[in-house]
């Protein structure tokens, strides 16, 4: 994984874990590779829906294939797309939004 995309996670992870039920995305994450069937079932046995999302992004980010952020924010685009918005930030700037910057003196 690019560090850039695993620094927009990090920042986003108090939100990710607030927010994110990873049943939602397992099935796009294993159908890509990005986890295992075994990795599914070691993040299911966490006591809460947070300990499971945050076991869930511990483990994409561990593995870091050079497409995991990729797959993983699409995974995010159906049910939660706020949250896929909020991944495609670089920099400040949202994918497929242009914004001028005007320095202020």
């Amino acid at each position: 994984m690019d560090p850039r995309d695993a620094e927009i996670i990090k920042k986003h992870l108090v939100t990710l874990t607030d927010q994110l039920d990873p049943s939602n995305v397992y099935a796009a994450l294993i159908q890509h590779g990005i986890i295992t069937f075994d990795e599914k079932e070691s993040i299911q046995v966490k006591p809460t829906r947070r300990d499971r999302a945050l076991e869930l992004i511990e483990v994409i980010l561990r593995k870091g294939g050079p497409h995991a952020f990729r797959v993983f924010k699409e995974a995010l685009k159906c049910d939660y797309p706020h949250l896929h918005d909020l991944l495609s930030e670089k920099e400040g700037i949202v994918e497929g939004e242009h914004y001028e910057y005007i320095g202020v003196i």
